[in-house]
């Protein structure tokens, strides 16, 4: 683990020479609802069960055009694990069929807004588009992929705050919307996804690589 953490700030501080202004995140994550619907006419729909995991995110900040704001782009990727999935038919849940192990993996990418106040807090927006991968096995086995659209609302406080190094805590809420995807069942049918919802929750630990905008201003 630490060895991966060093890699990791590592991999921060060369993005930073590059951006000059890099925050990564760590964090883990749960999701306390998941919901994959397919296009057929009894609406078959897919509810992952207490899936958690762990996912790494870096925003890349390019623009400071007022004191409170920082602009650039964000790049997440994670994976996470859930015991169990429901299935449903016309909005009905079906008992006849459990699952096994389950997985979910991840990656988005999308323009973003960090609004700092002050040295100690910041509020990021990111909307942008994502690719997820579901598996499941037991009495039913599934391999889901969709193309969705993603919004990430996240909070981060800033404990220590020095010229070009910023450490903190981050908290936030991340959307993940369906727009076109494919569930593979049995490997016997394919269905074309519809619609559906994907909520998470994380909180981890912030590396902030460079100046953040009050850095920048007040240097001025």
């Amino acid at each position: 683990m630490k060895k991966l953490l060093a890699v990791l700030v590592a991999a921060g501080v060369a993005a930073s020479a590059a951006f000059a202004n890099v925050e990564m995140t760590l964090n883990l994550y749960g999701t306390p609802f998941t919901s994959l619907v397919m296009d057929e006419e009894f609406d078959p729909e897919i509810r992952p069960q207490g899936a958690f995991g762990f996912e790494d995110q870096f925003g890349f900040f390019f623009g400071s055009p007022a004191k409170f704001v920082d602009i650039g782009m964000t790049l997440s990727y994670g994976l996470d694990f859930f015991r169990d999935a429901e299935f449903y038919a016309n909005g009905e849940k079906k008992e006849d069929n459990s699952t096994g192990f389950g997985m979910n993996t991840y990656l988005t990418l999308g323009p973003a807004a960090r609004f700092n106040i002050g040295d100690m807090h910041s509020f990021l927006v990111s909307p942008g588009l994502g690719v997820n991968l579901l598996a499941l096995t037991g009495d039913i086995d599934v391999i889901g992929f969709t193309c969705d659209f993603n919004l990430d609302l996240g909070y981060r406080i800033w404990i220590v705050n020095k010229t070009g190094f910023h450490f903190g805590f981050d908290v936030g809420y991340d959307l993940s919307v369906p727009l076109a995807g494919s569930a593979d069942v049995d490997n016997d049918y394919t269905y074309d996804v519809k619609s559906g919802s994907r909520n998470k929750i994380y909180f981890g630990v912030a590396f902030n690589f460079g100046d953040k905008s009050p850095d920048k201003f007040r240097a001025e």
